[in-house]
């Protein structure tokens, strides 16, 4: 089971829980700041080919923004579960909830995805993947890719650098598994001009990925951290049950 699957589940859950647990209108951007995931059990899922997996969540609120009467923000921790009890994720995320003229404000030079020509999608993102190397590299995405790109979006989506920083830890690594994945996003990622990677081996098995556009960090990945997270809903699970 790919990582990139378990940490959409954070994506969805935090907009589950800010639609329908404090009551955050459904026009609103969702934008998320942070996220990790972790497969618990040191390697990931195994799965037959077209099968599902059926999962239990528990959700711990870490932080919740509210100004005037509105939710701002939100900060979650989570733990997927098999039926049995078997623990077989845990992960996390921070989100950003915004109004639509507050995110009009803060997107007004975007450049939608709709109004670029289609020689700038192949020039910009559909670069084949670099080889692994000292110096900066061209980012390659597929932006016809119905998973990371499930919607129109005036920017790259998150998914975007986690399934960016898997091809490159494969490439590094390709005789080991990521299991551990911490995300920053710390600027919006434009879809022009292209996205570059800078790679550093920070461990025996782990990655440092910053990702940077026009000489300004958008995102920062770790992979297989050093420290491993621990989820709070884990915690208040285990006293629960």
């Amino acid at each position: 089971m790919p990582l990139i699957l378990a940490l959409e589940a954070v994506r969805q859950l935090g907009l589950s829980v800010a639609h329908v647990g404090f009551e955050v209108p459904y026009d609103n951007a969702f934008i998320m700041d942070d996220a990790w995931i972790r497969w618990s059990a040191g390697t990931s899922p195994q799965l037959e080919p077209w099968s599902s997996l059926d999962l239990v969540v528990a959700v711990a609120i870490v932080d919740h923004g509210v100004r005037n009467g509105r939710t701002t923000s939100l900060a979650l921790d989570m733990v997927l579960k098999l039926p049995t009890g078997e623990q077989v994720a845990s992960g996390g995320g921070v989100f950003r909830c915004l109004t639509p003229s507050q995110y009009r404000a803060v997107r007004r030079r975007a450049l939608s995805a709709a109004g670029l020509a289609d020689a700038e999608y192949r020039r910009d993102l559909l670069w084949g993947m670099a080889e692994h190397r000292v110096e900066p590299c061209l980012v390659g995405m597929n932006v016809r890719d119905p998973f990371i790109f499930d919607h129109l979006t005036d920017h790259v989506p998150g998914l975007a650098f986690v399934d960016a920083s898997n091809r490159f830890y494969e490439q590094v690594f390709p005789d080991r598994e990521l299991i551990d994945l911490s995300l920053q996003f710390t600027s919006f990622a434009e879809f022009s001009p292209g996205i570059e990677a800078t790679i550093v081996e920070s461990g025996a098995d782990s990655l440092t990925i910053t990702f940077t556009q026009r000489d300004v960090v958008v995102a920062e990945c770790i992979c297989n951290p050093a420290g491993a997270r621990v989820s709070l809903a884990a915690e208040q699970y285990e006293l629960a049950t």
